[in-house]
């Protein structure tokens, strides 16, 4: 059953064609379109970026206007606390042994929980002003992130070009 057979199998291949030959050549006009391309965008973003400043104000400018929010916040908080400046604070309210409140006659002084409150208060604000100094001096800075395209000058731009020759 299954006897062998006398058949051969042939194969057939292709004939190796010629490589292909590339050379190894990359003028330098390529290069400086690529470099001045790159300065485009450059010029581009920076100009973008100098729009967002004008129109929201420089990383230095927000930072000093969130440090003024939070300085008036402070003094605002200050200014709400009980006993401090020309608010009164709490009326101390008196009671007879029934436990009926009297009427008392003069301003009780702050407790210490209100005057604890004040101080926290007066030293956030101190803390607080301090930061917005420091904010305000900023605002002078140049922001480093800002694009300068004058400064992009790639090294490939200047290369020989006979050195990618395959001659």
């Amino acid at each position: 059953m299954g006897g062998g057979s006398s058949e051969t199998t042939t194969v057939y291949r292709q004939k190796p064609a010629q490589p292909i030959l590339y050379r190894k050549f990359i003028p330098k006009e390529s290069y400086e379109d690529v470099r001045d391309y790159v300065k485009r965008i450059d010029a581009d973003t920076a100009a973008l970026q100098k729009d967002r400043y004008t129109e929201v104000g420089t990383p230095a400018e927000i930072r000093a206007r969130d440090e003024r929010r939070r300085t008036m916040e402070a003094a605002s908080y200050l200014a709400s606390l009980p006993g401090s400046f020309k608010d009164p604070g709490l009326l101390e309210v008196k009671e007879d042994a029934s436990g009926k409140p009297i009427a008392s006659p003069g301003l009780a002084a702050p407790t210490n929980t209100q005057q604890a409150a004040v101080a926290v208060g007066s030293s956030n604000l101190v803390k607080q002003a301090e930061a917005l100094k420091k904010a305000e001096a900023a605002k002078a800075a140049k922001p480093e992130s800002t694009v300068d395209p004058s400064k992009y000058d790639p090294s490939y731009a200047k290369r020989d070009w006979k050195k990618f020759m395959d001659v």
